[in-house]
């Protein structure tokens, strides 16, 4: 019996140590989090079939990097909340890092630094984290 408790205290520690994958979450998942913090969020339609932001930019704007999905627009409050959702959540955060925003899971979350009720809105309705946050998971990542 006292083998099966170190059997089992060592296998709880080991599983413990282990790096936990984040795993991606649809827009869906993300929209509802946005909700339940906040239910007055809405989501932004484009004006026109077809308009809106694209990940490979439009009307000047800079593109996206690699990974990019879809773009999606909701209104926190007066302001508007631009979500970019990545195939990945390291293109997320290495795109988040390079324009130094903020990211969550497979999201990044753009145009949000120097807008503090956005920066407030993406820290506790998604537990979101910014670019110094990303640096060091990047850092460890690294070979």
């Amino acid at each position: 019996m006292r083998y099966f408790s170190f059997f089992t205290l060592f296998l709880c520690l080991i599983l413990n140590s282990c790096e936990k994958k984040e795993e991606p979450i649809g827009h869906m998942s993300l929209y509802s989090l946005a909700k339940k913090y906040n239910p007055n969020v809405k989501l932004v339609l484009a004006e026109e079939i077809g308009g809106g932001p694209i990940c490979a930019g439009r009307d000047g704007e800079i593109p996206y990097g690699a990974g990019c999905k879809k773009i999606f627009e909701v209104q926190v409050d007066m302001l508007i909340l631009r979500c970019v959702e990545f195939d990945t959540v390291e293109n997320a955060q290495k795109e988040a890092f390079k324009l130094k925003e903020y990211s969550f899971k497979n999201w990044l979350f753009d145009e949000v630094t120097g807008e503090p009720p956005l920066e407030k809105f993406v820290k506790e309705a998604f537990g979101a984290i910014d670019y110094n946050k990303i640096k060091e998971l990047l850092s460890k990542r690294a070979p």
